[in-house]
């Protein structure tokens, strides 16, 4: 209940704010949202402040590990993951948002390595688990890339930041 007064509080606010992704989590407008501090009512209602409300809801039971990870996905492909009620990914795969340094996916590598000059670049093959090319650094973000030998012109397909699941 108190995370949709927030949301409804954000909505009478007027334009949707700017959401920006960070390395360690999300930001919309003064307000953030961090990886392993803010719960998830907090975070959902936060993003959905600037995106409108999740269009999905649920659980990743087939990401491994011990701790189930729950998730929402609002509209355009972005979402939030949650692991024990906390904040601990975001996923970006055509919302139109960027990053806090203006990366976002459809922009070239070197677009990317502008932004981000200390990412390494894995080529698509078995040590990636046969998942694609992606670019990752230290404190993200991350991201999946076209091609298998990607190049300065290859786009991004997809960002990435924290404890997330592909497997569906």
């Amino acid at each position: 209940m108190r995370a949709l007064l927030i949301v409804a509080a954000l909505l009478a606010a007027g334009p949707a704010p700017l959401m920006v992704l960070a390395g360690d989590g999300v930001r919309v407008g003064a307000a953030r949202a961090t990886f392993g501090r803010t719960p998830k009512a907090q975070a959902t209602a936060l993003v959905a402040g600037a995106l409108g409300p999740p269009v999905k809801q649920g659980s990743h039971g087939d990401c491994g590990g011990a701790d189930i990870q729950t998730y929402a996905t609002f509209r355009g492909g972005f979402e939030l993951s949650f692991v024990h009620g906390r904040l601990v990914g975001w996923t970006e795969d055509g919302a139109g948002l960027a990053t806090d340094q203006g990366v976002r996916v459809g922009q070239t590598l070197a677009a990317v390595r502008r932004a981000y000059p200390d990412i390494d670049v894995e080529d698509s093959d078995e040590d990636s688990g046969g998942l694609g090319a992606q670019f990752g650094r230290d404190g993200g973000p991350d991201g999946w890339l076209a091609g298998k030998h990607p190049g300065p012109a290859s786009k991004v397909l997809g960002l990435w930041s924290g404890q997330t699941c592909i497997a569906g």
